[in-house]
């Protein structure tokens, strides 16, 4: 199934999986992008971070959290700690980094954890 990244304004509605990333690194976006590449499962991965102005996307944020059947972030202290302070409350919220807490729902080691644990990711065949 195909997968998108999708940022601010745009939304997407066919059906797939959708997450939410938050303040994800580069480094982990690239490598989601290369496993969604030989998923099984399609995913809608909604991408948001610090730089982007948190004024003139809070609707697409509140819609953006409403749509996704999970929720990745990096707790780093940001632009955005107090969106994602209450995003943490929530059971569909995945943690990770550094700053975690032992009050943190879901922690995971990384984002591409989230997408392996569970997915069914074919096999690369040998030609």
């Amino acid at each position: 199934m195909d997968s998108f990244f999708i940022t601010p304004p745009d939304f997407v509605d066919n059906g797939n999986t959708n997450v939410l990333l938050i303040d994800v690194g580069d480094t982990f976006v690239a490598a989601l992008m290369q496993l969604c590449q030989t998923s099984l499962d399609g995913y809608n991965i909604y991408l948001y971070h610090s730089d982007m102005n948190h004024d003139e996307n809070s609707s697409w944020i509140n819609k953006a959290v409403e749509l996704s059947h999970a929720i990745i972030l990096d707790p780093t202290e940001s632009s955005l700690s107090s969106l994602k302070n209450e995003l943490r409350k929530l059971n569909k919220t995945f943690v990770y980094g550094y700053n975690v807490s032992e009050d943190d729902i879901n922690i995971i080691s990384n984002p591409i954890s989230y997408f392996i644990k569970g997915n069914n990711v074919r096999e690369a065949t040998k030609t």
